[in-house]
C-alpha cells in the first residue's frame, strides 16, 4: 500500500469516527474480538493509535489502561501477522521496539480490558495466547485449519454432512480442544484449540459452516466469494490453492449423485456375479480418547451354528478411528433366512457395536442393487427381487410378481411394486407397499385429487372397485355382518385374505374385496 493513501486514510477523520463508534458498539457484545469486521483502511487507523498509545503510556507510571480500540488492534496484528512469532511483528507494524517491560505492559492492559468487559481469557501471564485465543484462527494458519476439517469431513463423516450428528460434533470439539500435543488434531493451533474450549457451542457453529462451504464446493462448484467474512475469504483462497481439494473434486467429477448408498448396519446381499449370497459389513467409527493408540479389533459372526471371527483393521481418521468395509463374507443359501448376530470387539473384550437387525425370516426381499430391502409395516415402491425357500410361495392380487424362477435352490420373484399393492407372505402376512395397512378402504386404486362432492362432503374416487381392510378376532368371523350401500351380507372367511398382524393381540387382519360383494364399477 503506498504512502500517500496511507497518509489520506490518517487524516480522514469521519472514517475515524466510524470506526470509534463500531468498535464501542460491536466490542460489548462480540464472543471473539477478531469477530468485529476490520477493513484494510482501519486496520492503518488501529496501528497508528496503538502506536500512538504506545508512546504515550509505556514510559509513564501507568499500570495499565483498558481500552476497547488498544484491544481490537492487538487482536488483528495477529490475525494478519502471527505465524508462530507475534512481538516482532507487533514492533514492525507500529514502527518502534518494545522490550519485555513494554510487552508486560501491553499485555497486562490487554488483560484488564478482557476482565472489565467480560470477555473470554486464559492466565494473565499468557499475554500473547490471550491476544492471539481471540483470533479463533489467524490467516497464516488458516490452511492448517480448513486441512484438519477437510479430512473429518472426507474421512469421518465420508463427504456427507448427514453424518455430522452431536455426537461426532462433540468428538471433533474434543479433537480440537486438545489442539497440537495430540496426534489427530496437531494442526490446530493453540489460539484455536483454547477459543474452542471458552466457547464450545460458537465453535460447532463457525465449523459447521465451514463444512457447509466444503460440501457446496466439492458437489456444487458454489464458493462464498463474494462474502465479506473472513472466515469466507480464507476458506475461498484454501480452496483455490488445495492439492487434497482439487484431488477429491476430480475424484468426484461427473456424479449426479453423492455416490453409492451408504450403510451403517450390516446387509445382506446377492452377487450374481458369483451366484452367492454374502454378509457386507460397512465401516465402523469408533470414537478414541485423546492419544489413545489405535486398538485391536475383530469382528464376530453367528447363525444358526455356525460362528465366524473376522480381524477389522482400524485406520485413525480425525476424531478416533474407523474400519474397513469387508464384503466378500460367505453365506449359504440354506442360512440367509435365519437370524444373523454380529457384533464388533475391542480388545478381546468390550463389545463396541452389536447389530440384530438381520432377523429370521421365511422371505428376504432385495433391491434392484440386489441388497437387503429392510422395513417394518410397508415395503418401499419400486423394482424389487424376493427369495424364499422352494416349498414356500408368495401371492399377490395385483399384478407385483411378474416372473418365478428357480435359483439358487430357492424361489426367486420378480416384482415391480406401486403404491397399494398387497404382497401376502409365506407365513401369512400381508406387506403393503408404499404404506402401512390402516383400518377402511384400501388405496391402490384410489384416484388422487379427484373427489365427488355430495351434500357438501367430499367422496373420493377410485378407477375400480376397492378392497377394505379392518381387523377382528378369529372368533367374530362367523356371525359377522358386513353392510355395503345398505344392502347386509353374512361375512365369508372363503372370500376374505385373513393375515397375522404384528402386534400381539389376538386379533387377525382381514381384505375384503367389495367386487365380491355385489359391488359393480
Amino acid at each position: 500500500m503506498d504512502t500517500k493513501h496511507i497518509a489520506q486514510v490518517l487524516q480522514d477523520k469521519k472514517l475515524q469516527k466510524h470506526l470509534n463508534t463500531k468498535i464501542n458498539r460491536q466490542f460489548k457484545t462480540c464472543r471473539y474480538i477478531g469477530d468485529i469486521v476490520i477493513s484494510e483502511d482501519e486496520y492503518i487507523l488501529l496501528k497508528a493509535y496503538l502506536c500512538s498509545i504506545c508512546r504515550k503510556y509505556l514510559n509513564t507510571s501507568e499500570r495499565y489502561i483498558t481500552s476497547p480500540i488498544f484491544a481490537v488492534a492487538l487482536v488483528q496484528i495477529g490475525i494478519h501477522n502471527y505465524d508462530g512469532r507475534f512481538w516482532p511483528h507487533v514492533e514492525r507494524e507500529i514502527g518502534m521496539e518494545l522490550p519485555g517491560s513494554y510487552q508486560k505492559w501491553i499485555g497486562r492492559s490487554f488483560y484488564k480490558t478482557l476482565e472489565k468487559y467480560n470477555k473470554y481469557k486464559v492466565a494473565e501471564n499468557e499475554m500473547m495466547n490471550n491476544i492471539l485465543l481471540h483470533c479463533f484462527i489467524t490467516n497464516y494458519y488458516a490452511s492448517d485449519l480448513f486441512d484438519f476439517l477437510f479430512a473429518y469431513y472426507q474421512i469421518d463423516l465420508e463427504r456427507d454432512l448427514t453424518s455430522n450428528s452431536k455426537e461426532m460434533r462433540d468428538y471433533l470439539m474434543q479433537s480440537m480442544a486438545s489442539g497440537e500435543n495430540t496426534a489427530r488434531a496437531y494442526k490446530i493451533k493453540k489460539h484455536t484449540s483454547d477459543a474452542v474450549a471458552f466457547n464450545t457451542r460458537g465453535c460447532k457453529i463457525r465449523v459447521g459452516k465451514i463444512l457447509r462451504f466444503m460440501d457446496n464446493a466439492l458437489f456444487y462448484g458454489l464458493f462464498p466469494r463474494t462474502s465479506q467474512n473472513r472466515i469466507a475469504q480464507l476458506f475461498c483462497k484454501w480452496a483455490d490453492e488445495s492439492k487434497k481439494f482439487d484431488q477429491a473434486k476430480k475424484a468426484i467429477a461427473g456424479l449426479t449423485k453423492r455416490g453409492e448408498k451408504r450403510y451403517c448396519s450390516p446387509y445382506l446381499r446377492y452377487n450374481g456375479n458369483q451366484n452367492r449370497f454374502e454378509l457386507v459389513l460397512p465401516p465402523q467409527y469408533i470414537h478414541l480418547a485423546t492419544n489413545e493408540e489405535l486398538p485391536n479389533l475383530h469382528w464376530k459372526i453367528a447363525f444358526s451354528n455356525v460362528e465366524k471371527t473376522l480381524e477389522a483393521e482400524p485406520e485413525n481418521c480425525v476424531t478416533g478411528c474407523k474400519t474397513r468395509i469387508v464384503s466378500d463374507i460367505y453365506i449359504p443359501s440354506d442360512n440367509i433366512f435365519d437370524s444373523i448376530r454380529i457384533e464388533l470387539i475391542k480388545n478381546d473384550a468390550e463389545v463396541i457395536h452389536k447389530f440384530t437387525n438381520i432377523r429370521a425370516a421365511c422371505i428376504r426381499f432385495f433391491d434392484n442393487n440386489w441388497e437387503l430391502i429392510h422395513y417394518t409395516d410397508a415395503l418401499p415402491i419400486g423394482d424389487a427381487f424376493a427369495f424364499t425357500h422352494t416349498e414356500d410361495a408368495l401371492y399377490t392380487d395385483s399384478d407385483a410378481v411378474y416372473n418365478c424362477e428357480y435359483l439358487n435352490g430357492l424361489n426367486l420373484y420378480s416384482m415391480e411394486l406401486i403404491k397399494g399393492d398387497i404382497i401376502r407372505l409365506p407365513d401369512g402376512r400381508a406387506l403393503p407397499v408404499g404404506s402401512a395397512l390402516e383400518d377402511g378402504l384400501l388405496k391402490n386404486n384410489l384416484k388422487n385429487g379427484v373427489y365427488v362432492m355430495r351434500e357438501g362432503v367430499k367422496h373420493p374416487v377410485f378407477s375400480a372397485v376397492p378392497s377394505i381392510y379392518f381387523r377382528m378376532s378369529p372368533t367374530q368371523e362367523r356371525g359377522t355382518l358386513i353392510r355395503i350401500n345398505e344392502e347386509k351380507y353374512r361375512f365369508d372367511i372363503a372370500r376374505a385374505i385373513k393375515c397375522n398382524t404384528q402386534d400381539k393381540t389376538d386379533e387377525y387382519g382381514y381384505i375384503l374385496r367389495l367386487s365380491d360383494y355385489g359391488t359393480s364399477e
